[in-house]
Formats: structure tokens, sequence, C-alpha cells
């Protein structure tokens, strides 16, 4: 065995070096009675997700014809609303669908909101125009 600082001859089983007193390392090169190592495992660096079944109807993607007819039964008045919040919050149903009708029923929240805001301004602004001409 060798120093690997001073590369002088060293006992087998030495500790330190007897020449510059290096601590020997249990690593030693190959080829100078250093037994062989195995690589160290390296763990997984994400976790494996489990394998999708060939179909599975709530994740499978949606057809045109679906699509089609989404909207169309959406803009029935009150049924429309029942359907969009049974799609929305139902466990059993198509993610596709699940996020349409949540994005619908934002943009109907969003709407209602602006309605009522350009509501109350119109109505203002009507009633201070009403007051503007009725003082004449």
């Amino acid at each position: 065995m060798f120093c690997n600082k001073c590369a002088s001859r060293i006992p087998d089983g030495s500790v330190f070096c007897p020449e510059c007193g290096q601590k020997l390392t249990s690593e030693q090169p190959l080829g100078q009675n250093a037994p062989l190592r195995q690589p160290p495992t390296v763990p997984p660096t994400r976790a494996s997700a489990p394998v999708p079944s060939a179909y599975d109807p709530l994740t499978a993607p949606l057809s045109t014809a679906s699509f089609f007819w989404m909207p169309v039964i959406v803009a029935i008045p009150i049924v429309g609303l029942i359907v969009l919040l049974v799609w929305a919050f139902s466990k059993n149903t198509n993610v596709n669908r699940k996020h349409y009708a949540r994005s619908v029923l934002i943009w109907v929240l969003i709407s209602v909101i602006l309605g009522v805001l350009v509501s109350i301004l119109g109505g203002n602004l009507l009633g201070s125009l009403q007051g503007a001409l009725g003082s004449r």
C-alpha cells in the first residue's frame, strides 16, 4: 500500500503514514488491495406515478360532440345553472367537464357583479341627470 500524499510504501493495516503522518482513508485507489465497493444507490428523484388504466371516464378527453352540446345545455335558464353546479362540484364528473363548468360559473359571477355595479352607477347617473333637468 502507498501513501496518497507522499507516495511512500506503507505497511498494510496502517492508519497513518510513517513518513509524512498523513491519516490514511479507507478509500484506496484501485490496484492497491482496496476492496471493491458497490456504487451508492441513488434514491428516486420523483415519486413514481401510478400507471393509468387504458380508459378512465373521469380523465378521458371529451369528444367534440360533448363540447358542442355543453353550451347548449348551459344556455337553458334554470336547468343550465343546476347542471353547471352538478358538473362543477360532483366527484363523478369528467375533469374536463368539471373545469369547463367551474370556468363558466366564474364568468357568471363576474357578469353578475359587473351588472350590479353598472346598475348602481347608472342609476346614480340617471338620478343626478333627472335632478339637474328637473330643477330648470
